[in-house]
């Protein structure tokens, strides 16, 4: 006979009985509701209780992908709005749920290198132009007056932008 083991209601329950299976059905309750972040959650969590099942593993993988893509999509929707630091908050997220994702990781890094350079805008005291320079070109982007070069090459233009 089967090795069996009590249940909690006193139904004796085989003692292979697949540990994982209720985490796995509410993940894909949550799957179907499409919020992936749960169903992740579950998913991870079934795939711990009965680590040699590799439905378990395959959904939690598959998920775990979907929830990234979905982080870094609205991390990009956020960036292109310039909320920076929600942004950021997003890649992050979505790094962390899927340590291989590459873009999740080079937007991170992209969106840190951002707000960095906007405090340090920031802290520096406001741009003055240069004595001599000539506005008139550096706004109509016609040649310079002074020097009579295109504004690329124009050393008044070129003192402006740093």
């Amino acid at each position: 006979m089967a090795d069996r083991t009590r249940g909690r209601r006193g139904l004796d329950l085989p003692a292979f009985a697949d540990k994982g299976s209720a985490e796995y059905k509410q993940g894909a309750r949550a799957e179907s509701q499409m919020n992936y972040d749960s169903a992740c959650a579950h998913y991870k969590q079934a795939t711990t209780l009965s680590p040699n099942n590799p439905q378990y593993f395959s959904a939690y993988a598959r998920v775990r992908f979907e929830a990234s893509m979905r982080h870094v999509h609205t991390g990009q929707l956020l960036l292109n709005t310039g909320a920076l630091t929600d942004a950021l908050a997003e890649f992050q997220h979505a790094s962390e749920l899927d340590t291989s994702s590459f873009i999740a990781q080079q937007e991170m890094r992209r969106t840190a290198d951002m707000l960095r350079k906007q405090e340090r805008q920031r802290s520096l005291p406001p741009a003055r132009r240069p004595p001599g320079s000539c506005p008139k070109a550096w706004a109509s982007r016609s040649n310079c007056t002074r020097s009579r070069m295109p504004p690329s090459a124009c050393t008044c233009r070129r003192r402006a932008r740093t």
